[in-house]
């Protein structure tokens, strides 16, 4: 049985005499499970060991190099094997050293060097700028996790605000939402008010991400505790510049760096009228029936600049099928590969073709179209269209 210092046959017995006096330069022999079968001389007193480690794990003797990374395993030395370099450090000095290692049959031979020490230059300075790094790296690692919880919940948050259902009182409703990340600048929501009234609204927030996001919960979460505080009072009058300038007053643009705009708008289901008002938003689109499509121009500022008196309140005596949609710019300024935008005109085209039709169907043609329109590109926004539809007398 050889010796476990002995190395004949792998190196000639006058350069192992000279390894075994070395102080930097080791080999050793490795079992495929990591064991050290036999190691030279100049291991032992390299880590001060007069029995040396023969019996003992590689992971024992030897540490990554960076202090934050895991245990190394035999992996990681066999997968540099005629490459390069493993940089690890000793685990009874934590003096830096660099491995090489080679197939012997079943084992593998380990050729390693000291390199330096604490009071030396070389791999130690180079470990210290890999363990800041390897630092800095598991920091940005743990924001990420920590940003991607934030977006999670702010996708579960969003999903909250969305509409129950698609009939309120006797109008359909149908919609498309699709953000173009996991979390959207555009929320919108349908409900009845205590007097009946069915409230719509959609809000746009500039920008993505989370701080968008998150503006455009907190912006949803005021217009229902607005609405909620004016159904409460029954002496509260003229509802819409009452929301406008709370609104305002809690989101202005210096606050932020964020803005929105918004369409809220209420239909008397009883009286069929409708009132709104457009703050900085893109036009709502009327579809009648016996009637050409037209966009419901008119409006003001989008909310952040402290101008809500000038946002005016709008009313429409609606029809019996009349159908009104509200949508994000998303749609209309989606772009095909030539540059040019899907616009007003074509959105107005295909909702005005698809008037005779279901009112989802309505909804998921313009979704087919502006993506045939804007392939093979993915969207770079947000996409939002709701509708609503006023039953037709029976």
């Amino acid at each position: 049985m050889a010796e476990p210092h002995d190395f004949s046959g792998i190196i000639p017995d006058g350069l192992q005499k000279l390894l075994d006096l070395s102080e930097r330069v080791f080999l050793l022999r490795l079992a495929p499970d990591g064991s050290i079968l036999a190691c030279s001389d100049s291991l032992r007193k390299i880590i001060g060991e007069p029995d040396g480690p023969v019996g003992r794990k590689f992971e024992e003797i030897f540490l990554a190099a960076v202090a934050q990374e895991n245990s190394l395993c035999m992996a990681d030395l066999t997968g540099y094997s005629g490459v390069s370099p493993l940089l690890v450090r000793l685990a009874m000095s934590n003096r830096p050293c660099r491995l090489f290692s080679v197939a012997d049959g079943e084992n593998f031979i380990g050729w390693g060097e000291v390199i330096g020490d604490r009071s030396t230059t070389g791999l130690n300075e180079v470990s210290g700028f890999a363990g800041q790094i390897q630092s800095l790296l598991a920091r940005i690692r743990k924001q990420n996790i920590e940003l991607q919880q934030g977006l999670n919940a702010a996708s579960w948050l969003q999903n909250r605000f969305l509409p129950e259902g698609n009939r309120f009182a006797d109008i359909q409703a149908a919609w498309l939402f699709r953000p173009c990340e996991s979390i959207s600048g555009d929320y919108f929501n349908i409900f009845i008010r205590k007097d009946g009234r069915v409230a719509v609204y959609i809000l746009d927030v500039s920008g993505h991400g989370l701080a968008s996001a998150m503006m455009g919960i907190a912006a949803t979460q005021s217009i229902q505790q607005i609405i909620t505080s004016c159904d409460a009072d029954p002496d509260t009058k003229s509802d819409m510049p009452l929301l406008l300038a709370k609104l305002e007053q809690e989101f202005p643009i210096e606050r932020f760096n964020l803005y929105f705009s918004m369409v809220y708008l209420e239909i008397d289901p009883e009286y069929r009228r409708m009132t709104w008002v457009n703050a900085g938003h893109p036009d709502p689109i009327l579809v009648r029936r016996e009637q050409p499509s037209r966009l419901l121009k008119g409006g003001g500022p989008f909310i952040g600049l402290d101008q809500a008196e000038l946002v005016d309140v709008q009313t429409l005596e609606l029809q019996p099928g009349d159908r009104v949609y509200l949508y994000s710019d998303g749609i209309t300024e989606r772009r095909n590969p030539a540059g040019a935008f899907f616009g007003e005109e074509e959105l107005l085209a295909t909702l005005e073709s698809k008037k005779q039709e279901a009112l989802q169907h309505s909804v998921d043609a313009v979704t087919t179209q502006n993506d045939t329109f804007g392939a093979p590109l993915a969207a770079q926004d947000d996409l939002t269209l709701v509708g609503f539809e006023i039953p037709l007398v029976t």
